[in-house]
């Protein structure tokens, strides 16, 4: 086996690796979403965008609101645990929390979660493909 296939092949798997771990980065954030949608507690709301030529989804959402306590703070508790995994976090007033990770070089997934004081929560999700031809 030549090197240049041997750097070819390492390089390749390096590739994997990383999109497997970005992949990754955001779990307990998408499992515990997972979980709550299917929750009684919970109002749901989804929408999507696709790309009239290739009807492929470019963008996609996820809005729900709720008053249990206890969901919100595990909310909390994974937006703490992968705030290292993200590209970008921002937080105000410790009120309104958004953070960001990059899926693939195209693709990036944001969520955000909002304490209401008193009122409930609020959560969101959105991702955005860059890479398709309705976002040029």
């Amino acid at each position: 086996m030549k090197i240049s296939s041997i750097i070819r092949s390492v390089a390749a798997m390096m590739m994997v690796l990383c999109v497997s771990y970005n992949a990754k980065a955001q779990q307990k954030i998408e499992d515990l979403m997972q979980q709550v949608m299917n929750s009684k507690d919970v109002k749901l709301i989804y929408t999507e965008q696709r790309d009239p030529s290739t009807h492929e989804i470019v963008k996609s959402s996820y809005f729900f609101t709720s008053t249990n306590p206890e969901l919100y703070n595990k909310f909390m508790a994974a937006f703490k645990a992968e705030r290292p995994n993200s590209i970008k976090y921002s937080e105000v007033d410790g009120s309104v929390f958004s953070i960001t990770f990059l899926m693939d070089k195209n693709i990036k997934q944001t969520y955000s979660l909002i304490n209401e004081a008193g009122k409930g929560w609020s959560f969101s999700t959105s991702n955005k493909n860059s890479s398709s031809s309705s976002n040029r």
